[in-house]
C-alpha cells in the first residue's frame, strides 16, 4: 500500500530558494565583463596621461565605477553615471581632482548588469625600430 506524504518545508528552505533565484536571475547581471576599450594619450599640459575609455557595445552602460592605482600604490577612484554605446570620454588630472596618471597604472571599470570587470593597464608605447623613419 502507498502512502501519501506531504514533505514538510521549513520556512527558512523558502528565504533561500527565493535568494538564489534573485542572485541567479534577478540582477539581469551578465556573467561578462562590458564591453569596453581603453586607449590613453598624453595630456596637453604635460601632467600624466589621460584615460580614453570606449563604450564598444550597443546598449549604454550605466553606474560606472573606475579604479585607478599607480605603480607606486596610490588609488584613485571616479564614478561615471551613463556611457553611451559608441560614446568615449577622457578623464585625467583636471577631471579626477590633480591625481596624475602616469604609464603603468592599472584601471579597473566595473558596470551596472555586469558581474565581471573591465581591467587593464597603460603600457609604454613600444620604441620605434631602428631603420624606420
Amino acid at each position: 500500500m502507498v502512502q501519501n506524504r506531504l514533505v514538510s518545508i521549513q520556512p527558512w528552505c523558502w528565504g533561500l530558494t527565493l535568494v538564489a533565484v534573485v542572485v541567479l536571475s534577478g540582477c539581469s547581471g551578465k556573467l561578462s565583463e562590458p564591453p569596453l576599450g581603453l586607449t590613453y594619450r598624453d595630456s596637453l599640459m604635460g601632467i600624466g596621461k589621460i584615460l580614453q575609455i570606449s563604450n564598444l557595445g550597443e546598449e549604454a552602460l550605466t553606474e560606472l565605477q573606475i579604479r585607478i592605482e599607480t605603480p607606486a600604490g596610490d588609488v584613485k577612484n571616479h564614478t561615471l553615471s551613463r556611457l553611451e554605446a559608441g560614446e568615449l570620454v577622457e578623464l585625467g588630472w583636471k577631471k579626477l581632482d590633480g591625481f596624475e596618471i602616469p604609464v603603468g597604472a592599472e584601471v579597473e571599470v566595473s558596470c551596472a548588469g555586469f558581474l565581471g570587470s573591465f581591467r587593464a593597464q597603460l603600457k609604454p608605447e613600444p620604441a620605434p625600430s631602428a631603420g624606420s623613419s
